[in-house]
């Protein structure tokens, strides 16, 4: 940094201490500093009385007494500079401990050299002060572990604490000892009854002791019941391989226990507190967790752009304006027609990312005449376009609003992105698109016909903007965790009680993370950018097997410290209208195709012209805006099977 910033760097820092003591009162602050400016004054008096060898040390009290005082006086210009006294005493960690050592050998040195250029004790000012340091730094410490010790002492433990959950540790190491002594304090609500490691049985960690290893975890769980401290929970405190993780969590369901794993060694250190977290969605899936997408050269492809994202106040829409302001663009645009969610995720971002420009619209995608004038305000390179209809019931019950967000939102948002002159559109799909048998897949799989041909149609000509805008269609399956999916239902269940509701027992679902689908949808925008991909492409991620939906009930009421069946009931209510027992990644018109990278798949399927296609949304989006619900589903069943689906409707009715 050159010197001329340095320096306008520290008069700013020198008048922002200089406005804080204008504006501050007296308060936990000012007497922290207070006290440990006074610290300095006996440090001074005890380094005198070390170093000084005088019959005539009576004499010299006066100006040992003014040199105390100087030095206090030094001390809270430093200290205050420093910010010393921000930092609260019961908190204190590494990092607080050096930035005050620093004060206080900042103190001393310039004591020190005052004391020589005064001439004052002569050769005995140097040794003066790297005591007189010494025993500053011993005393502003002393004081504040005793004040920590007094703190922990007096604090009240939580209401829960008085009901401790009783967990088995597994494995040896720096995680396992930092649980133990942060986590299982009398304030927590965890206590550990035991360790499980393969050797050194017989010994303990912080009196928790080392009761044996994996292979005997039944037997663990019977002495320990035996003496009154039966587990409730195995806590996994480094990661294992899935497979020996699914072997043990067999044995732990015979016993009722349930499995957790630690946070991570730096939130442990942040927040000591902190509880075990269920194992992950990967452990439920059977494999390992999937590897993130390398943002190297999506960073190139996003950094300085303009984007707009639509539905950006929903989960998967915030988690992708997360991802995205993370990457560096020029601006994203955050379009949403609920005013809580978008003034939320604005907000996060403007206290997050305060370098990325924010521009929230209140707007509804179906309006198409406030989108155009978005678009021609913001002019967006890229657009992520997120905002669907997506409860299947919901959208069953509501079949016009559901076309008219999902199939004419898409088709408004997919016309203003090619009139605005944007490089690329990426569409948020579903799996339910697939072979679709409800309105809410029936009128996703439309959108993805219609920008489907809609990017083959640009790329012939056929289609015109300011510039040759890619279209590309994202699909993937279950969000796990976020709104609307079973994982928030089952826990408000699971916390009233139960019963825990599952529409079939053979029902089975894909499941993906927040971030695994936001990593996918940001990958097709840049693979599409690219001037040799391929037009008129699906993008699907592998998902791996699908997961049994009371599999993960079950699996759930566990890791409460539960017995399903027994503490909670699982209860079967039958599946809802429009619903499927499985659902498919893609269907038998599609031709399966190696995606940009390991781990995301393509489809290529028939979709009809562009004209075929945008004369058919037509129809049934005016049908949608009479809403004639009757004439609109019928419509459906004609339009989707010709598409290569199978929807009918719910009710059996054939279409007319």
């Amino acid at each position: 940094m050159p010197v001329k910033q340095r320096y306008q760097s520290f008069r700013r820092h020198c008048q922002s201490v200089r406005d804080r003591f204008e504006r501050s009162k007296p308060g936990i602050g000012f007497w922290t500093l207070a006290m440990d400016a006074a610290a300095a004054c006996p440090s001074v008096i005890l380094a005198f009385l070390l170093v000084l060898e005088r019959a005539d040390w009576p004499g010299e009290i006066r100006t040992v007494a003014l040199i105390g005082f100087g030095y206090s006086a030094l001390a809270a210009l430093v200290f205050a500079l420093f910010r010393v006294e921000t930092r609260i005493w019961r908190y204190y960690s590494r990092k607080d401990l050096l930035k005050l050592g620093g004060a206080s050998a900042c103190v001393s040195a310039i004591g020190g050299v005052l004391l020589a250029l005064a001439g004052g004790f002569g050769v005995v000012a140097l040794e003066f002060a790297v005591v007189q340091g010494i025993v500053f730094v011993l005393l502003l410490v002393s004081f504040r572990f005793v004040w920590r010790g007094m703190a922990g002492r007096t604090r009240k433990a939580p209401a829960e604490s008085a009901e401790r959950v009783p967990v088995l540790l597994v494995d040896l190491g720096f995680e396992c000892g930092l649980f133990v002594r942060r986590a299982c304090r009398p304030s927590s609500g965890i206590v550990a009854v035991g360790i499980v490691a393969e050797k050194q049985a017989g010994r303990s960690v912080n009196d928790v002791p080392i009761v044996g290893g994996l292979d005997d975890l039944e037997g663990i769980v019977s002495r320990l019941e035996a003496e009154g401290r039966r587990p409730k929970q195995l806590v996994f405190t480094r990661k294992r391989p899935e497979a020996q993780v699914q072997e043990v969590r067999r044995v732990v369901e015979r016993l009722g226990l349930s499995v957790c794993e630690l946070p991570s060694t730096a939130e442990m250190l942040r927040a000591p507190e902190a509880p075990a977290e269920p194992i992950t969605l990967s452990s439920l899936r059977g494999q390992d967790a999937r590897p993130a997408i390398d943002t190297t050269c999506i960073a190139r492809s996003i950094a300085g752009r303009r984007l707009l994202v639509t539905g950006a106040g929903g989960s998967i829409g915030s988690e992708l304006v997360r991802l995205l302001a993370e990457l560096g663009p020029a601006s994203i645009a955050l379009v949403d027609n609920s005013e809580f969610n978008l003034y939320k995720i604005d907000r996060e971002l403007t206290e997050r990312f305060p370098s990325v420009p924010s521009l929230p619209s209140v707007a509804d995608v179906r309006d198409r005449r406030r989108l155009a004038q978005i678009f021609d305000e913001v002019r967006p390179e890229i657009v992520f376009h997120g905002a669907a209809l997506k409860h299947v019931p919901m959208v069953e019950a509501n079949a016009c609003e559901g076309i008219r967000t999902n199939v004419v939102g898409s088709r408004n948002v997919a016309e203003a992105a090619l009139q605005a002159g944007a490089l690329a559109m990426v569409q948020i799909s579903t799996d339910k698109a697939v072979n679709p048998v409800n309105v809410m897949g029936a009128s996703k799989r439309l959108a993805e016909v219609y920008c489907q041909a809609l990017d083959v149609a640009v790329g012939r000509g056929e289609a015109r903007g300011p510039q040759p805008t890619r279209f590309m269609t994202v699909r993937f399956g279950n969000v796990w965790g976020s709104s609307g999916s079973v994982v928030p239902l089952f826990e408000q269940q699971i916390a009233r009680g139960g019963p825990v509701t599952v529409t079939h027992p053979d029902i089975e679902r894909y499941f993906m993370t927040i971030r695994e689908a936001c990593e996918l949808v940001i990958h097709a925008a840049v693979g599409g950018l690219r001037t040799d991909a391929e037009r008129g492409l699906v993008y699907v991620l592998d998902m791996g097997a699908p997961l049994r939906i009371a599999d993960v009930a079950r699996q759930l009421v566990r890791l409460h410290g539960k017995r399903p069946d027994d503490d909670v009931r699982i209860e079967y209510v039958g599946l809802r209208p429009g619903e499927k027992l499985y659902e498919e990644l893609f269907d038998a018109t599609e031709e399966r195709m190696p995606g940009p990278d390991a781990g995301i798949l393509a489809a290529r399927s028939a979709t009809g012209s562009y004209q075929e296609v945008s004369a058919m949304l037509g129809r049934i989006g005016a049908l949608a805006e009479e809403g004639d619900d009757g004439r609109a589903r019928d419509l459906l069943a004609r339009m989707v099977p010709a598409l290569g689906g199978v929807y009918r409707r719910h009710d059996g009715q054939a279409a007319a």
